[in-house]
């Protein structure tokens, strides 16, 4: 039997980070805010990984790929979006908010 998964997009500063969680059913995410700190970040997703899988997500920019990095070094799915490689036609311009992450429309950047 397959199992739901849950998907997570964050949304990464330099002082915080805020998690859009999609749980297995549901139509919204629900929005949390945490510290950037990497620990923090991963006993949030392991609190999750209890009732579902996971799979995360977040957007390449100046933080880098430390987070990437330390989840995929916990076994922890983690993909990039490079919103940059989305086709767009001329004029069409896409501002996500905190509500509609970015991720909702992206595709996956290679890792370095």
């Amino acid at each position: 039997m397959m199992q739901s998964i849950a998907i997570i997009a964050f949304d990464q500063h330099a002082a915080t980070t805020v998690a859009a969680v999609l749980l297995p059913r549901h139509r919204t995410p629900v929005l949390h805010t945490l510290t950037s700190d990497p620990q923090t970040i991963l006993r949030f997703l392991q609190r999750l990984q209890r009732q579902h899988p996971v799979r995360c997500c977040y957007e390449a920019a100046p933080c880098g790929f430390a987070l990437q990095r330390e989840l995929a070094a916990h076994g922890i799915p983690c993909d990039l979006i490079a919103p940059a490689l989305i086709p767009r036609r001329p004029g069409d311009r896409v501002k996500p908010t905190a509500a509609t992450p970015a991720s909702s429309r992206c595709s996956i950047a290679p890792m370095p």
